[in-house]
């Protein structure tokens, strides 16, 4: 049995040694570090545009974001200025508050930091976990400021792993549906490229 559980070690080693070969550079200088990407094959990169809804909804069990810090002048600004919310909310093809039942496709997690002392301004960063169809596994990052009484406002992509390697391209973003007892839904227009998996003669 020891026999057994030693080579199993050692099968394990050698598959981790191999993993951080192959996934960092040969050695710690910069010029390595700089040249690393190289080592992979280019790839034309993909546009693609879709819209989905964030479901901001409070009265759910559990909520989908919840306040986690305010300044103690918080509640005395016209703005919520101070205000921090952690968000881990459903995105789905439709508004959940017209369709309950509408099919989850992504969560939202990230943080809204109301940001803005002169108008309510929230600096959003945002990590998009698809959870259902053909994106199912990949995840896009995304950084901008929401300012609701400007009707849409423009938020960065500037990431994305799996499918969504490299991504890089913006998401229009507006407030759909605003009640403060239930929430909010925003209404989201992704327009962004992404460069595919490539395969390498390394792997």
């Amino acid at each position: 049995m020891a026999k057994k559980v030693a080579f199993l070690l050692a099968i394990v080693s050698i598959s981790m040694i191999a993993t951080l070969a192959h996934g960092f550079p040969d050695d710690g200088s910069s010029k390595a570090v700089e040249e690393w990407p190289n080592r992979f094959p280019t790839a034309e990169p993909i546009n693609i545009k879709f819209r989905l809804y964030l479901n901001n909804i409070l009265t759910t069990v559990p909520p989908a974001s919840v306040a986690v810090a305010k300044a103690s002048t918080t509640d005395s600004t016209p703005t919520s200025f101070g205000l921090v919310r952690v968000i881990d909310g459903p995105m789905a093809e439709q508004p959940m508050t017209e369709n309950p039942n509408a099919t989850v496709v992504a969560r939202v997690q990230g943080l809204g930091v109301f940001s803005s002392q002169t108008e309510v301004g929230i600096l959003e960063a945002l990590s998009f976990v698809f959870v259902d169809g053909e994106f199912k596994g990949s995840t896009l990052t995304a950084l901008g400021r929401l300012a609701p009484a400007e009707g849409w406002s423009d938020i960065s992509v500037v990431g994305g792993a799996g499918v969504f390697r490299r991504a890089q391209g913006t998401i229009a973003s507006r407030i759909y549906y605003i009640d403060p007892t239930v929430g909010d839904v925003q209404e989201m227009i992704f327009d962004f490229d992404y460069y595919p998996k490539t395969t390498t003669s390394q792997e």
